[in-house]
């Protein structure tokens, strides 16, 4: 399992991303969106055989693409691509209030929680459906 981290503050993140990897997933940290959207692009020819091993997951703000709504806009970007919409993707915030009323839509792999115990499961594949 590959885990794609979009967040410029890897290291607010590298206890739970040495966890995942105890685990078995793979983490790359990536800074912003663009980051993200060239790494994937870079993979799309390769996306049959990776499809069903890359998830995204993107922290709510970063002030240098998008604001308060950079992780929701690369997610719509993500579930609307051709190639990477079957692949999950989860937008994390520690602050509850700040996650309440964004769109979460599970059944279309678009995850939104605060909850770290969540964030570990969608990065070793459990099923976020059953729980």
């Amino acid at each position: 399992m590959i885990l794609v981290w979009v967040d410029p503050k890897r290291e607010v993140n590298e206890a739970t991303a040495r966890l995942l990897r105890e685990q078995g997933t793979w983490v790359i940290f990536l800074r912003n969106s663009d980051e993200a959207k060239d790494f994937l692009s870079a993979y799309e020819e390769k996306a049959a055989s990776l499809r069903a091993k890359i998830r995204l997951v993107s922290n709510r703000t970063r002030p240098i693409d998008g604001g308060e709504v950079a992780g929701e806009e690369l997610g719509k970007w993500f579930k609307a691509s051709p190639v990477w919409k079957a692949n999950p993707f989860l937008l994390f915030c520690g602050e509850p209030d700040k996650v309440k009323g964004i769109r979460h839509d599970p059944f279309h792999g678009l995850f939104v929680t605060s909850d770290m115990q969540v964030l570990l499961a969608f990065g070793v594949e459990k099923d976020l459906l059953s729980s």
